[in-house]
């Protein structure tokens, strides 16, 4: 009797893991969930989501090699636009962390991993317009589903 109730017990806690972590990630990424748990720290007061943009970039890298063939879903273009334009220099990670989070507050896209998120919201700055942003979430979302 004690060894069924411990298997039932690891096959649990096993299976809420198991769906806890995988409500986290799209396509192996972290996604919105994830984002939204960077919010409440471990430790008060940690900037969490400041050290999570830190390594966006070579995320981004990472992951335009790890799927060629996607390149329009990356942002490496617009963040050299960004860049050559001067706008980045009025541009901050707070800036960034706000626009993030208002992404993920429409809750049809918080599957949507945090890398492109990260992308809409330079897309953003660089200048699309409503519909090519509308365009961007239908390919990001496509991707995510293959």
């Amino acid at each position: 009797m004690n060894k069924l109730f411990l298997i039932i017990v690891i096959i649990t806690n096993y299976t809420v893991v198991s769906l806890a972590q995988s409500e986290r990630y799209t396509k192996g990424l972290e996604n919105g969930y994830a984002w939204m748990q960077l919010d409440k720290p471990e430790i008060p007061y940690s900037d969490n989501k400041f050290k999570y943009l830190g390594s966006m970039l070579e995320q981004n890298n990472i992951l335009k090699k790890e799927y060629p063939g996607h390149d329009n879903i990356f942002c490496d273009y617009e963040i050299n636009e960004l860049q050559k334009s001067g706008k980045s220099e009025n541009f901050t990670l707070e800036d960034v962390i706000k626009d993030i989070d208002k992404f993920y507050s429409r809750k049809e896209i918080i599957n949507v991993p945090i890398v492109f998120a990260y992308c809409y919201v330079i897309k953003k700055e660089t200048g699309f317009s409503e519909s090519e942003l509308k365009n961007y979430i239908n390919e990001v979302l496509q991707f995510c589903s293959e």
